[in-house]
């Protein structure tokens, strides 16, 4: 019986897959199981202003110990979080902290990109079920739509074929992909999930509060709280 917790493989050992990495847990556990299942995983960070440090070094860390391909960074400065917008500055509804409008379609279009460019078939991402309720451009619909567009966006001369995107962790709560991660021997002491600097968690921010949740829910330590 297939176990509950771990997602199916998309393909053939060896098949080169692009995985976005972002230094937090959901995107870590997606690299570790792509590199479970054989894929030839091709790290990609895209670094936007607003970034903590910590995440960044997070990044770093977690791609040396995975022992996969080199990361591949790609800068856009010019990227800002909503609440650093002016048109959000009198937004008509709460806008959730870590929203960037449009930012799935520019972060996905650049990795399919970048994927066409170097014949990888996939490119992974770590969105949750929780992420589709809360954001416009999280769900499996709005992927379905991104795909069919990467698939008229390009002539079919890559040796690879149009990338496609796929989610793995889309079905996941969040203590689901912990004990996925746990079953993967993922290096949770390296990731970053705060939304602040620092050498410990803040442990007050939603994402911290979300992340003490998670590890309690799956009965697993979180190294940061011992």
């Amino acid at each position: 019986m297939a176990d509950p917790f771990v997602p199916p493989a998309p393909a053939a050992a060896g098949t080169p897959a692009v995985v976005m990495i972002s230094g937090g847990i959901d995107s870590t556990v997606a690299l570790f199981w792509a590199k479970s299942e054989g894929l030839d995983v091709m790290p990609l960070s895209i670094e936007f202003d607003g970034r903590p440090r910590r995440e960044l070094e997070a990044v770093r860390r977690i791609v040396e110990h995975a022992e996969v391909r080199p990361l591949t960074q790609m800068s856009l400065p010019f990227v800002r979080l909503a609440h650093d917008l002016p048109a959000y500055r009198q937004a008509t509804k709460p806008v959730p902290y870590g929203y960037i409008p449009l930012r799935n379609l520019m972060f996905y279009t650049l990795a399919a990109f970048h994927a066409d460019a170097n014949g990888a078939r996939y490119v992974l991402g770590g969105h949750l079920k929780e992420d589709a309720m809360e954001f416009p451009d999280a769900s499996l619909p709005y992927f379905a739509a991104m795909n069919a567009l990467i698939s008229r966006s390009t002539d079919g001369w890559s040796q690879a074929g149009a990338p496609e995107v796929i989610l793995p962790l889309s079905g996941f709560t969040k203590t689901d992909v912990i004990r996925l991660g746990t079953k993967l021997k993922v290096p949770f002491e390296l990731t970053w999930s705060c939304w602040v600097d620092g050498e410990w968690p803040c442990a007050t921010c939603v994402s911290c509060k979300d992340r003490i949740e998670a590890f309690e829910k799956a009965g697993v330590p979180d190294p940061f709280r011992g």
